[in-house]
């Protein structure tokens, strides 16, 4: 009996130690030390595997990229600031040297994942209040897809050609994300801030380019084509620097300055001339003058804008007199060198713009509905050698889409410019001057408010249209209506 209850304890001894050992194996908190130990591998191996397979800087890209999207998780208002940053980069890969699969640029990749935290958050669509800019938009996206089709649609199509019509939905509903995420209260400020600063590092880009300190390997590859306008900085060319520029720099000024950093909207105006300058972008300059004088009309409180506008020519005059003195010579030169010839004044864009008619008297209905998109390139390769654009965003909407798509575009324009009417004031001379400017690239160039240059018109509109106050009649009452911002006084009684 001695010896059994002696063998007893021992057994028990033995169970409970192997129930402890098979705990620290095998138990909760072994499994979550595992799970811990395996995830510590991967997130050390992935580094070298991606270095391996895709090459240093694309595995910086997609690190950095992943940085961003921890950083728009965590706040809405971060997520909005680099929206707005990425937004009109035309190409990430070829500023970096680099394949970036299509679909995978960081636009595409941010809007994807803002869609998703919008549809946790619920809410209104900022378009609510103004159905007449949600049909027009829909209706020029749906007519863009359908010039696609006409075109890519019968081949094979690829991810390459997909992006084509992807990316103006894209961009447009990355303003409107940017506007749903952020509170109202922020919304100004948070677009100014990000506005201004965006400004200011392109135009910082393009300075540094231009003395020396730095190049980016599309300058690299594409110097001989590029040649003067090869300082765009991160915009890559200098011709989409100078349009960003000139599109957005009195909205930023406009925005800055209501939100109460003078200082900060004063940096952005002045640095807006010596970029214009060093891009050699004649087109952006004389957006950016239009810009200005809309402004003027636009802003009449005390002269405002007038004020505004004589300090910007000044500064102008000082910096061409001074340190711009040579692109100013540069552009004086052209100009003088090909007065009287009006196709070389307009770099050869005439003998392209005489084209178009011809292209549309070509075919069946292409005055009505266009030869599809990009169709005038396959014809300007047969006809001038080369796969030329329109570089006129106009006759751009008339080749691919005929009178049909350039008139829902000129009636997008008219329903951005309404959307503002009854916007909060800021938001609605910003977005009104920044119509103007856009308006006055596209007679030069490709520019439309679904290229990405110009991508800042969508948050814009959003803001203006979230900020709208309501149209519905108010019932009579005592009181007698005050100027905006004003509290109305009591009426005297009778």
């Amino acid at each position: 009996m001695a010896s059994l209850s002696l063998a007893w304890p021992r057994r028990t001894r033995l169970v409970t130690g192997g129930s402890r050992l098979w705990r620290r194996v095998a138990g909760p908190r072994a499994r979550q030390r595992y799970w811990q130990l395996g995830v510590s591998i991967i997130v050390s191996a992935a580094p070298v595997l991606a270095v391996a397979r895709l090459g240093l800087t694309l595995t910086l890209f997609l690190a950095v990229l992943g940085i961003a999207a921890a950083v728009a998780l965590a706040s809405p208002v971060a997520f909005a600031v680099i929206v707005v940053a990425l937004a009109p980069l035309p190409d990430v890969g070829a500023l970096l040297g680099v394949s970036v699969p299509a679909g995978f640029d960081p636009l595409t990749l941010l809007v994807v994942l803002g869609a998703v935290m919008a549809i946790h958050r619920g809410g209104a669509f900022p378009y609510h209040n103004a159905r007449g800019l949600a049909w027009t938009t829909a209706l020029s996206l749906g007519l863009f897809a359908i010039a696609w089709y006409r075109t890519y649609g019968h081949g094979a199509v690829s991810a390459t050609s997909i992006a084509l019509v992807v990316k103006p939905a894209i961009i447009v509903a990355a303003g409107v994300l940017v506007v749903r995420l952020v509170p109202a209260r922020l919304l100004e400020r948070t677009l100014a801030c990000a506005f201004g600063g965006a400004l200011l590092l392109i135009g910082a880009s393009v300075a540094l380019q231009r003395l020396g300190v730095y190049t980016t390997a599309a300058q690299l590859a594409n110097a001989d084509k590029l040649q003067l306008k090869q300082f765009g900085g991160v915009m890559i060319s200098g011709n989409d620097a100078g349009a960003v520029v000139a599109a957005f720099t009195i909205p930023a000024y406009v925005l800055l300055r209501s939100a109460g950093y003078r200082a900060f909207a004063a940096g952005v105006l002045v640095a807006a001339f010596p970029v214009e300058l060093i891009t050699l972008a004649r087109g952006s300059l004389i957006a950016l003058l239009c810009g200005l004088g809309a402004l003027t009309l636009l802003d009449r409180q005390a002269g405002r804008g007038v004020r505004t506008l004589l300090g910007v020519l000044g500064a102008g005059v000082l910096w061409t007199a001074t340190l711009g003195r040579q692109q100013a010579d540069i552009l004086v030169t052209n100009f003088h060198s090909t007065s009287g010839d009006t196709n070389a004044t307009l770099s050869g864009r005439s003998v392209i713009w005489n084209e178009v008619p011809k292209f549309l008297d070509q075919g069946d209905h292409r005055w009505l509905v266009g030869g599809g998109l990009d169709s005038f390139k396959a014809y300007a390769q047969a006809t001038l050698g080369n796969a030329f654009a329109t570089h006129n965003a106009y006759f751009e909407f008339l080749t691919d889409g005929g009178a049909l798509m350039l008139a829902v575009a000129l009636a997008l324009l008219v329903a951005l410019w309404r959307a503002a009417a009854r916007a909060q004031e800021s938001f609605r001379i910003a977005l009104r001057t920044a119509l103007v400017s856009v308006t006055v690239l596209g007679a030069s160039g490709n520019v439309d408010v679904f290229t990405l240059t110009v991508a800042w018109i969508w948050p814009l509109a959003a803001a203006a249209t979230v900020t709208a106050t309501s149209r519905a009649p108010v019932a009579a009452s005592p009181r007698i209506a005050a100027p905006y911002g004003r509290r109305p006084s009591r009426a005297a009684e009778s």
